[in-house]
């Protein structure tokens, strides 16, 4: 029976009335209990409580610094400040009246007066002192050592919060795997073979032999091999135009016994993969199902260890240590054989679930893989390039304005304007 023929006898109209008599979580439960769910959402939300917790740490490391700012009101020595060249700092600098009047090329005089500036109207438009925010320091800044050193108390907290909370997350998986059941439990992937290992009983008999640290007899439930799949999509294009030709014609014309062969022929090829005889190319990954979820984690154990994935050894124990440690290299791991050779070297990792893996995508070689990657980041680091040029160039014609702004005001005392301002 299927899944809706059950439901139907227990008395649900659909998945959404079955759904709907499921008891609900409760509002303030542990993020734990939705293991039954999957550890997606167990990580969700965790995530979002990991995220609470470090705004609170940040706004507690805050408080002193916020406390300094709060002793400090000098918002409006921002006004008229150049942001990097504080004028009242340069050693040159002519004393200025509150009151002066510019003359600029003998063409236009402009009364300059300093006491116009309302203050407080100043803080109001552009920031409250209330904000507690760094400005209130003024241009000069401060002296108390206590600010930076709770800006960096704050970031050594939050690289220790990210790392326990990575720490946290990774066990937190793995105990939420432990205590639910999914296809991925009995399957592995296997990339590296050629693509011409297109035999799905060679390949089970390999891993039969060797997917197991002593063992020779594994059993093994089903090979599936992911197949290439721009040949197969060609060849179900020439049966697709094919049919179409054979609908335009006479059937008892002579070009219609043709076509009917070639899709005859081709409808062989397709129902042939998996067999000896196939040719059809494989995309060189497989996923590899055993019975026992015991025999999917001693797999893994032997073909995912250090030596493994940079020596193609296995992992052999230290005398003294205690049992599996996998301290030592041990013997080299077993090739999937060519021409009855044994040549290719392959890489094993846990599957993934049947409908997460993109099978459209495992064909894909290495070389352009590696060509879209360079592609992708050639074209962010060209716009970081652009965005940085843009920026710096924005920034010398501030500096270029601001030397204007200064020699104008080296004018009202007397001084020369460069015919560029």
């Amino acid at each position: 029976t299927t899944l809706q023929e059950e439901m139907k006898s227990l008395g649900y109209k659909d998945f959404n009335a079955f759904s709907k008599s499921c008891p609900s979580f409760d509002t303030f439960c542990w993020p734990i209990e939705f293991a039954e769910l999957g550890s997606g959402h167990v990580l969700y939300f965790q995530f979002l409580a990991f995220m609470m917790f470090v705004f609170l740490v940040m706004l507690f490391l805050q408080i002193p610094a916020m406390a300094a700012y709060n002793g400090a009101d000098h918002l409006a020595e921002w006004q008229g400040h150049d942001w990097t060249k504080s004028y009242q700092n340069k050693p040159n600098a002519p004393e200025l009246d509150v009151n002066m009047t510019l003359t600029l090329n003998d063409t236009s005089t402009t009364q300059l007066d300093m006491n116009d500036t309302d203050t407080d109207t100043f803080k109001v438009e552009y920031l409250a002192a209330s904000y507690l925010t760094p400005g209130n320091l003024g241009p000069d800044g401060a002296f108390n050592a206590l600010i930076p050193t709770m800006y960096t108390a704050c970031v050594i907290a939050l690289c220790a919060m990210i790392l326990i909370a990575y720490n946290n997350q990774v066990l937190t998986d793995h105990k939420v795997d432990a205590g639910t059941t999914s296809p991925n439990d009995f399957a592995i992937m296997v990339k590296g073979l050629p693509a011409t290992a297109t035999d799905e009983e060679s390949i089970m008999e390999f891993f039969k032999e060797h997917a197991v640290m002593g063992k020779t007899d594994t059993e093994i439930v089903k090979v599936v091999i992911g197949w290439d799949i721009d040949e197969f999509r060609e060849n179900i294009n020439q049966l697709k135009e094919l049919s179409k030709q054979l609908g335009e014609i006479d059937s008892k014309d002579e070009k219609a016994k043709q076509i009917k062969a070639e899709m005859a022929r081709i409808t062989g090829e397709l129902k042939s993969a998996g067999q000896k005889d196939t040719k059809l190319r494989s995309s060189g990954v497989v996923v590899v199902v055993f019975r026992y979820q015991a025999d999917l984690r001693a797999c893994l154990d032997k073909w995912t260890s250090v030596w493994s994935r940079w020596f193609y050894s296995e992992a052999a124990d230290f005398g003294c240590l205690w049992s599996n440690n996998g301290m030592c290299k041990g013997a080299e791991l077993p090739k999937f054989p060519i021409g009855g050779r044994p040549i290719a070297k392959l890489s094993v990792a846990r599957s993934a679930n049947p409908g997460d893996i993109n099978w459209a995508e495992l064909a894909v070689p290495p070389n352009l893989r590696l060509k879209r990657l360079a592609y992708t980041n050639g074209i962010m680091a060209l716009v970081v390039g652009v965005s940085f040029g843009a920026v710096y160039g924005i920034r010398k014609m501030q500096e270029v304005f601001g030397d204007c702004d200064s020699m104008k005001l080296r004018a009202a005392s007397g001084g020369a304007v460069s015919s560029t301002c």
